[in-house]
């Protein structure tokens, strides 16, 4: 709607007020709600939402909401939230809905939507710093950073204490190749608060960018002692270290990177933003949850949500092994024998499936069926580490001890960072009495993680007994 179509600029008009309201609210508690889409299904049998475009639009305009331009399909689950906050807004006059409604946006990737929300609620609602800031983040993710700057700063100077608003405009600036003015918003991050990473990590960018890659690394260890999971430290830790020609450090860290959870093209620094994507409940977000419950180790958490991620997708084989894992953490075992063969039903030649089919096999006392699984993901990947450390540890069970060795060798060599896999061919040696080929393992073992406390215990007692 034309009239809620503010753009960044009119931050500086804020003591002007929303002209909508300059008839004394005569039109509140009667305008309509936004019309309920249609339920169909999608992809992997997720429900989604579909709706008439012009209907849909012409709703917004009566309701004095602005323009939410919506793609042909669009998750259900968020599309039920935002009718819900639309109602608020129509009943109420609830300037804040209409940021709620923006975040919901953002979390769908409707940028123009989510900016003309965020810009209406920065000057009706009662949160107004978080609503600038928002507009600025909706802004900056269009590349818009000069107005994205303008409504971070109008976001500062509503609530200086926040120190998020001060980084990103730090970044924009620094996008916009002002690195002087980044450096010191910046420097004034951690003055602001030392117990915060932001400033490391622009700094960090910033030393990369001049090709001072050491001066980065000290940055980007200052930053991990702060934030260990975080998984932009690790990814630029990694370039640093790549850059100084340290290879194998290098490697290390991106492995680390890759296995943190996080948001999909969202910083991960900012916690406001997973806040829109909780209130948006998208699929993307109760994946990235499940991940941060998995690192976490929360058995319960985690059930939870493999059970609402069948349901999301309930044709998904990879949704149903996820909830198998999570059953055997729970020590669930009829569950998990129950979701891993639905998971094998609807992807029979799918290598990880199999794989973890194969280990509930194992772990259900069926070796047989866990020795066939195993064999059956081989052929499907003969080159995936993960199907020969299941079949080497199956053969073992069947006592097929040449195949086990064999196979967890395998597994090894196709994948020799991996220290599970290891371990694995460690225990099977030292469980048929081949004690000098196991210390010989270890020794390699201790090479590739001179730390590790299972390898240096085992390693000590092997020779203990000598």
């Amino acid at each position: 709607m034309s009239a809620l179509k503010l753009g960044a600029f009119a931050l500086s008009l804020c003591g002007a007020g929303y002209a909508l309201f300059a008839r004394g609210g005569a039109l509140a508690g009667a305008l309509p709600d936004l019309p309920v889409p249609t339920r169909a299904e999608g992809e992997l049998g997720a429900p989604i939402a579909r709706c008439d475009s012009a209907a849909w639009l012409a709703a917004c305009a009566a309701s004095d909401i602005p323009d939410i331009a919506l793609p042909a399909e669009v998750e259900f689950e968020p599309m039920q939230r935002l009718i819900a906050e639309s109602r608020a807004w129509t009943r109420q006059r609830d300037g804040d809905a209409l940021g709620r409604m923006g975040e919901i946006a953002l979390a769908l990737d409707l940028g123009d939507s989510a900016a003309d929300l965020f810009s209406a609620a920065a000057q009706l609602g009662a949160s107004r710093a978080r609503w600038n800031y928002l507009l600025g983040v909706a802004l900056q993710q269009q590349g818009r950073l000069e107005d994205a700057i303008t409504a971070l700063r109008a976001a500062l100077a509503l609530a200086p204490e926040l120190g998020i608003p001060r980084a990103r405009v730090a970044r924009a600036l620094f996008e916009l190749g002002r690195t002087d003015e980044a450096r010191a918003e910046f420097d004034a991050c951690l003055r602001a608060d030392a117990t915060r990473a932001l400033g490391h990590i622009g700094l960090a960018r910033i030393e990369l960018a001049d090709n001072d890659a050491a001066a980065a690394l000290k940055e980007l260890d200052s930053a991990a002692a702060l934030t260990p999971g975080d998984y932009i430290v690790w990814t630029l830790r990694a370039q640093a270290l790549a850059r100084l020609g340290r290879a194998e450090d290098s490697r290390r860290d991106a492995e680390r990177a890759a296995k943190l959870p996080r948001y999909r093209g969202w910083l991960s620094f900012d916690p406001v933003l997973p806040q829109c994507n909780e209130r948006a409940r998208t699929l993307a977000h109760v994946e990235v949850m499940f991940g941060q419950a998995q690192s976490r180790n929360d058995v319960a958490q985690l059930a939870s949500l493999a059970d609402e991620l069948t349901q999301r997708v309930p044709r998904d084989p990879e949704a149903w092994r996820r909830a198998a894992a999570a059953s055997v953490a729970a020590q669930r075992m009829p569950a998990a024998r129950e979701r891993i063969e639905r998971a094998v039903e609807l992807a029979p030649q799918s290598t990880p499936v199999l794989c973890t089919a194969a280990e509930i096999a194992m772990a259900s006392s069926d070796p047989r069926r866990a020795l066939e699984l195993a064999r059956r993901a081989m052929s499907s990947d003969p080159r995936s580490a993960f199907a020969h450390e299941v079949l080497g540890r199956a053969s073992f069970l069947t006592q097929d001890y040449g195949a086990a060795i064999t196979h967890a060798r395998r597994a090894v060599e196709l994948a020799p960072a991996d220290l599970d896999k290891r371990q694995v061919l460690v225990e099977i040696l030292l469980a048929l009495q081949r004690k000098d080929e196991a210390l010989l393992e270890l020794e390699t073992f201790l090479a590739v993680s001179p730390a590790h406390p299972w390898a240096s215990a085992q390693l000590s007692s092997l020779r203990g007994s000598r």
